[in-house]
């Protein structure tokens, strides 16, 4: 079988001092004592698609409060076309094999991109992940279709596929099946923002009114340094540190 598996790339920003290079990897002293590690605690999740002859791609996706909706260096990674078939994530930043975004919401909905040369039959699953929130439920989307397929690290899916056909925008990933599943109503949902007065150094949280939902609120610096770290987010108003001006 030959396999393309991307799960030996590291979800990391470079030159970030509160990340080590320990995706995968342990360290180890010349003395044979293991070094020190610190405990990676983002979800991450790898997708794979595979034909009728096992070939499968894998692909990446995490999660980063530093990450955006486009192309983030250290984080997301260009797809690399050396195989006919072909399966990644159909993003705002282009065509990427891994893919990392600031949150997981319910109400995500996140492309994937699909070519195949040969119709037959193509297995989707979760060939693995890690950190994923207890009972959070994982669904391939067929938005042509409205179907949901359940994806479960021990129970693929397999759909027929049809070469020449475009399914560039007909799958995604989502984790929740219906606006029931959501437990409101999505078309009157306000977004959430976050504003921040320079005068009184405060960050104000805006239309998110579950503020116990929130496990933890982190601002970091450009150059990765933590500026601000709450366990507990009692109120949209924070009072932030003396801070310099600057993107955070």
């Amino acid at each position: 079988n030959i396999v393309f598996n991307n799960g030996q790339r590291d979800f990391n920003s470079p030159g970030d001092p509160t990340d080590s290079a320990i995706f995968y990897k342990t360290t180890q002293t010349k003395s044979g004592i293991a070094a020190k590690t610190t405990t990676d605690t983002r979800t991450k999740i790898w997708f794979s698609m595979t034909d009728e002859n096992e070939f499968k791609r894998v692909i990446g996706l995490g999660y980063d409060l530093r990450t955006t909706e486009g192309y983030d260096s250290g984080f997301d990674s260009y797809l690399a076309n050396f195989y006919p078939d072909n399966f990644y994530w159909n993003s705002l930043a282009g065509q990427l094999m891994v893919q990392g975004l600031p949150n997981l919401s319910k109400t995500d909905e996140i492309d994937l991109g699909v070519e195949v040369v040969n119709s037959g039959n193509y297995t989707f699953a979760i060939d693995k992940s890690e950190n994923l929130p207890e009972n959070t439920p994982v669904y391939l989307k067929d938005k042509d279709t409205n179907t949901y397929y359940k994806l479960l690290e021990d129970a693929p899916v397999t759909l027929t596929l049809v070469a020449g056909t475009s399914y560039a925008n007909r799958y995604a990933i989502t984790y929740a099946k219906t606006t029931e599943d959501l437990g409101v109503d999505v078309s009157e949902l306000d977004p959430v923002t976050v504003s921040c007065h320079k005068e009184n150094q405060q960050l104000i949280i805006n239309n998110y009114p579950n503020l116990e939902a929130i496990s933890s609120l982190k601002i970091y610096s450009l150059t990765g340094q933590a500026v601000l770290s709450l366990k507990t987010v009692e109120t949209n108003t924070i009072q932030l540190p003396n801070i310099s001006n600057g993107v955070y």
